[in-house]
């Protein structure tokens, strides 16, 4: 045991910590990227006759969006442990956020709204 040799690539730490450092550090960059913007993309939406609520009602959605990611972790925390695993968790969770920005970017507004909200809250609790 004495002669094997540590694997510190990545600033002394283990090789694993740098996908994990980075998958983190996107997945909070959408995260919070998505919390700065998404009341104004709301209110746009909105103001443009696209979707049909008024400004408090767009407030809420923000709101409600907040509070399914903080608590989609339970669920994501048990779909790691007891069905998929960690890696796969991760891998597929990559997928879901990557698929929810890009719905997001796809015109069709309140469907698309709501369809990329749901993509980008479940891999966030994942």
């Amino acid at each position: 045991m004495a002669d094997q040799k540590k694997d510190t690539a990545f600033f002394g730490q283990p090789r694993g910590l740098r996908t994990l450092f980075m998958t983190e550090m996107w997945e909070r960059f959408s995260f919070y990227g998505m919390k700065a913007i998404l009341l104004f993309y709301i209110w746009y939406l909105i103001s443009a006759g696209q979707l049909h609520v008024d400004r408090a009602t767009g407030a809420s959605i923000m709101a409600i969006y907040v509070s399914m990611v903080y608590l989609a972790g339970t669920l994501g925390g048990f779909i790691a442990d007891r069905i998929l695993g960690e890696r796969r968790t991760v891998f597929w969770g990559g997928v879901l956020i990557m698929l929810g920005h890009i719905v997001l970017a796809l015109p069709g507004a309140t469907a698309a709204l709501f369809s990329a909200m749901a993509l980008i809250v479940w891999e966030l609790g994942c």
